[in-house]
């Protein structure tokens, strides 16, 4: 059985120029009947049509495909076909990665949708623990030649980016513009350290000791200064010089401010 170019194009839901265009590089020659000049596709081109096609979806070039087709060689479309199996598993262990945070996102929207500030702090529990934080000072970083491997080796096994925000003498607070903070997971601490001492990394660890207030809030910029103004009147951090806060989720808003849902870690006495 032979197809037209039109059925081929159906077929495969792509255009005829596509098809054309292939002629034209010749990766994909279609048989032309002599006496009507008709050009039509027999099963076997179909065969090299779905692997060509495959393979470009995978982001190989039309010109290394080109050049396989051409050497006529099998080792080429054997090595061809570990790219593509190479490729497909990347892709697979980025979707996987996708799908993840799509579920830890559905997760965040509900308890936000859910979510009522608290403003009777006397309901707090108080944590006692260590939270470790390694804080980058980023534009020291990036005026380096090598911040995109830094960046990546950190990235790799990240857990949660925190914000500084210094307590003034006068209880004014300033967010800390010079520090990306990074808080580990207290397994994952050995392997920060190692990342830290093998890329050279100029990282400040901080850590907090004892008791402090861990607890969420939604709202605008200046609703979240406010509260935690309260929060450090409230518990009396006259010794605290830092709070530590974790953007969760940002909504943008066209009339009214944007909000936030963040994570507030206060050390307290």
């Amino acid at each position: 059985m032979k197809l037209s170019i039109g059925q081929v194009a159906k077929l495969f839901d792509i255009s005829v120029d596509t098809l054309r265009h292939y002629d034209k590089i010749e990766i994909l020659k279609p048989e032309v009947n002599k006496d009507n000049g008709y050009r039509y596709y027999s099963f076997q081109h179909l065969d090299q049509l779905a692997l060509i096609l495959g393979t470009k979806y995978l982001g190989i070039s039309l010109s290394d495909i080109k050049s396989i087709i051409e050497s006529e060689d099998i080792k080429e479309y054997k090595n061809l076909i570990f790219r593509q199996e190479e490729m497909i598993n990347q892709k697979i262990e980025h979707l996987n990665k996708l799908a993840k945070e799509i579920e830890e996102n559905k997760e965040m929207l509900n308890i936000i949708i859910n979510f009522k500030n608290e403003y009777d702090f006397s309901k707090f529990q108080i944590e006692k623990n260590t939270y470790s934080f390694y804080c980058i000072d980023f534009k020291n970083l990036l005026s380096g030649n090598f911040y995109k491997e830094y960046w990546d080796s950190l990235n790799e096994d990240l857990e949660e980016y925190f914000y500084i925000y210094d307590i003034l003498e006068n209880k004014e607070l300033k967010e800390n513009e010079n520090f990306l903070c990074i808080r580990k997971k207290e397994q994952n601490s050995i392997f920060m350290e190692n990342t830290i001492k093998s890329n050279k990394l100029d990282v400040i660890k901080k850590n907090i000791h004892g008791s402090a207030v861990v607890t969420k809030f939604y709202g605008n910029t200046e609703e979240i200064e406010n509260y935690l103004k309260l929060l450090i009147k409230y518990f009396r951090c006259e010794e605290t010089k830092e709070i530590f806060i974790k953007y969760d989720f940002y909504l943008p808003k066209k009339k009214e401010k944007e909000k936030y849902f963040i994570e507030i870690i206060l050390k307290i006495k």
